[in-house]
């Protein structure tokens, strides 16, 4: 597996392990965690603020292995 160049900017749907790299930018992320959290359906993954100046997540930290960016806000067509 090949690593990603760190110019290259991660599509929307695509999991960058943590292993690889972090993000760049301070902003929230999808994010995978390496188990679920008690008592939640769906709970390995959830969005975190990922803090880019401290190049780090403000949550879940030890548990998160991959991230992906969130896709954009809904928009209503014609609005």
């Amino acid at each position: 597996m090949s690593k990603q160049s760190i110019n290259e900017q991660p599509k929307v749907g695509e999991w960058i392990p943590c292993s690889e790299r972090l993000p760049e930018k301070t902003g929230y992320y999808l994010v995978q965690l390496s188990r679920k959290l008690p008592n939640e359906d769906y709970s390995d993954r959830v969005v975190v603020l990922y803090n880019g100046e401290d190049k780090e997540f403000m949550a879940y930290e030890r548990l998160i292995v991959a991230w992906m960016p969130l896709p954009e806000s809904y928009k209503k067509k014609g609005a």
